[in-house]
């Protein structure tokens, strides 16, 4: 992505969008020995609560939706983590 900085706050994006090109560039300059590269990028992932500390992540937003108060303040798009994993499994194959 393009958007994501330090300076706008996201910090993680900009790291994660700037490992991607750092591997994709490295891979285009032939530097990883044929391997090959993929990036998936899963957006805001949701699952099953497992435990209590699993409350404190990513359902904190659902908790927040269904109280009405305001949370999101940037655009994504949410995806099943069981889908992630399988999306996974299959790029190893």
């Amino acid at each position: 992505n393009t958007w994501s900085s330090v300076k706008r706050g996201d910090p993680y994006g900009y790291a994660k969008a700037e490992s991607e090109r750092i591997v994709f560039g490295m891979y285009n300059d032939g530097m990883l020995n044929g391997c090959q590269v993929t990036s998936l990028n899963p957006g805001f992932c949701l699952g099953p609560v497992l435990c209590k500390a699993h409350t404190k992540s990513s359902c904190v937003l659902i908790r927040q939706m269904m109280y009405n108060r305001k949370y999101l303040t940037f655009y994504t798009y949410f995806v099943d983590v069981r889908d992630v994993a399988k999306a996974v499994v299959e790029v190893l194959k």
